[in-house]
């Protein structure tokens, strides 16, 4: 079994420094044996600068903050943060395994399903919405998932079957791209990220979505096409909570989770609602946020400013883009 272990995200300044800081102090505080580990927050592209108590908030949990150059064709696509922000991420710890994780994320207990046995390169948790996802030829999605497989070089027939987490659902290899874990040094890192930047430069898009969802969906055809072994984690590893996932409310379900995927569950909105259903299984967890409020956008307003100005120039090349899928 691996025995260690870098969490990475992305933080940009906004909402995300909030949540980064919440995910990195709930991993200090329930993360257990991995309550130590490294953890990298990547800004991957340009922007304003974090807000002061983000820095010093990091400083006090031990995470590391990289700043990037934009991709210089990209940076409006946001999802590529994720493989970018993974690529850097290689050079910045010496921990055996990389584990991404979304900033909405808080760790309930130790997640030891996280620490790979040595027969297994890659671990991620299945998809439960049907928004892109293929069950087979009669899927509506099944066309432009051909057609990213031929632009990625792999048969669509080769792919393994999953099943999904909550709605029991077979299809097509596909994994939430949340939280998942591999390898350090193996190259998948840099893999994944071509794979994507190669989806982008051949134009691909989804019918309905555009480029929406190409990194999660190249996110298993990557490991699949490297030949890593693979296996999914364990549900209790990406549990999801949300206003828009009435489905996800299983006390039960919950009260087993080790890592909470809260999306807008800690929002003010849904706060309260948040906090109702975490107290039964979760006591301890449930009396740390209580003393804390909902997540708030800590930036001054002269860096949200900058912000919607970047916000408005890059929605130029990505009408551009979706234009070009459209035709």
């Amino acid at each position: 079994m691996a025995s260690t272990i870098c969490f990475v995200s992305c933080v940009e300044s906004g909402p995300l420094e909030a949540q980064t800081v919440r995910l990195a102090e709930s991993i200090r505080r329930f993360g257990g044996a991995m309550a130590g580990s490294d953890i990298v927050a990547v800004t991957p592209r340009f922007g304003p600068p974090l807000a002061a108590d983000t820095r010093r908030r990091f400083d006090a949990l031990g995470v590391r903050h990289e700043r990037l150059r934009s991709h210089p064709r990209y940076a409006w696509y946001h999802y590529l943060n994720t493989p970018i922000a993974l690529a850097a991420a290689e050079e910045l710890t010496d921990a055996e395994l990389l584990c991404w994780t979304d900033s909405d994320l808080l760790f309930l207990d130790e997640p030891s399903d996280l620490l790979l046995e040595h027969e297994i390169d890659f671990a991620a948790a299945t998809i439960d919405d049907g928004v892109v996802g293929t069950t087979g030829p009669d899927s509506p999605h099944e066309a432009d998932w051909r057609r990213l497989c031929e632009i990625v070089g792999l048969e669509i027939e080769e792919l393994p079957w999953v099943t999904t987490q909550i709605e029991r659902m077979r299809i097509r290899l596909y994994f939430q791209a949340g939280v998942f874990a591999y390898r350090r040094g193996i190259g998948f890192s840099r893999f994944y990220l071509d794979m994507c930047i190669d989806a982008l430069d051949r134009h691909f898009g989804f019918a309905h979505k555009a480029e929406n969802y190409t990194d999660q969906v190249c996110l298993g055809l990557a490991a699949h096409k490297m030949d890593l072994r693979w296996r999914q984690l364990d549900p209790t590893h990406n549990f999801p909570m949300a206003s828009f996932l009435p489905q996800a409310d299983l006390p039960e379900a919950l009260a087993a989770a080790k890592i909470l995927h809260y999306h807008d569950a800690m929002q003010p909105h849904f706060w309260d609602t948040c906090l109702a259903r975490l107290e039964p299984g979760h006591p301890e967890v449930h009396a740390w946020l209580a003393a804390r409020q909902p997540l708030a956008d800590p930036a001054p307003a002269a860096y949200r400013a900058v912000r919607e100005g970047l916000r408005v120039a890059r929605g130029v090349p990505r009408r551009r883009y979706r234009a070009t899928v459209a035709a």
